[in-house]
This record gives structure tokens, C-alpha cells and sequence, in this order.
């Protein structure tokens, strides 16, 4: 297992602490968030092609889950992802660790 948290200047979206762990099983990829309040969100339709990650997850904002669908490129121990929030971009950096 590999855990990856947000690396400092996380957009003002993203105040809050937040960590991705992603989970191998061959060629299966697997993984969980972990948002400020310590509860877990299951990843959906994690993909690893070279350097190249996507997933989604699901957050609760009110009475539906709003779907964030992440795409990314892994350079040593940072991952850049990027996602949008109502149709604003959010990028920021995590690192492999903690």
C-alpha cells in the first residue's frame, strides 16, 4: 500500500487535509481517501497506464454524492492530479508517504 497526502499550497478548495491511499493486487489497482474528518471514501475505476492514473470518488455535500473524476501523471514520489468542482479546475501535487 502507498499513501500520498497533499503537498503544501493545496488550493483554497482543498483547505483540509486529504490523503489517497492506493492499494496493488497484481494487476488490480484499489484505493481510499481520507478527508479531515477520518472517514474513508472507496475509489472507483482506479486506472494506472505507465505513468498515467485516473479515478473517481463519490463526496457528500448534501442530500446526493457529487462524483469527482481525477486524472493524473506519477514523477517519482508526487503525483499531479487534477479534478474540477462545478466546472472549476482544481490541480494540485500529492506526495508518496506519511
Amino acid at each position: 500500500m502507498k499513501r500520498w497526502k497533499i503537498a503544501g499550497g493545496a488550493p483554497s478548495l482543498l483547505a483540509v487535509p486529504v490523503s489517497f491511499l492506493f492499494k496493488t493486487d497484481g494487476k488490480t489497482v484499489t484505493g481510499s481517501s481520507t478527508g479531515p474528518d477520518g472517514n474513508s471514501v472507496m475509489l472507483k475505476n482506479v486506472k494506472v497506464d505507465g505513468d498515467k492514473v485516473s479515478f473517481s470518488l463519490d463526496v457528500n455535500f448534501g442530500p446526493d454524492p457529487t462524483t469527482f473524476n481525477y486524472t493524473g501523471i506519477v514523477a517519482g514520489n508526487e503525483m499531479k492530479l487534477h479534478t474540477d468542482f462545478m466546472g472549476q479546475p482544481i490541480d494540485y501535487t500529492v506526495k508518496k508517504g506519511g
